[in-house]
C-alpha cells in the first residue's frame, strides 16, 4: 500500500482541499491562537479516515506551519503535530514514522 504524503494535495483537483487546510491551519494558529486544537488529524480520525489520510493531513499542516516556525506560538503546535504524526504512523508505515 502506498502511503500518501502531503504531496497528495498537489494535483489540481485537490488544490481546494489544500487551500482550506492552509486557511484553517493559519487562522487557527496565528489569528485565533487555538494552539494544539488546530490538529485536523484528530478530526479526520474521528471521521473514520485511514491513518494514511490522517497522516497526510498532519504532514500538510506541518509543511504549512514550517514557514512561520520563527513565531513562538507556532513551535509548540509543530511539535504537537510531529508527535501526533509519529503516533498515526505506526509500524505499518515505518518510513513515514522515521521521517
Amino acid at each position: 500500500m502506498r502511503v500518501p504524503s502531503s504531496a497528495v494535495f498537489l494535483p489540481p483537483k485537490y488544490t481546494s482541499i489544500a487551500t482550506i487546510l492552509e486557511k484553517i491551519t493559519y487562522i487557527g494558529v496565528l489569528e485565533l491562537f487555538l494552539g494544539k486544537d488546530v490538529d485536523l488529524g484528530v478530526f479526520a480520525a474521528s471521521l473514520g479516515l485511514s491513518s494514511a489520510i490522517c497522516g497526510a493531513i498532519i504532514e500538510c499542516q506541518i509543511r504549512l506551519l514550517e514557514k512561520s516556525f520563527w513565531k513562538p506560538e507556532v513551535r509548540p503546535v509543530i511539535m504537537h503535530l510531529l508527535q501526533n504524526a509519529a503516533d498515526v504512523y505506526t509500524a505499518s508505515h515505518p518510513l513515514r514514522q522515521a521521517r
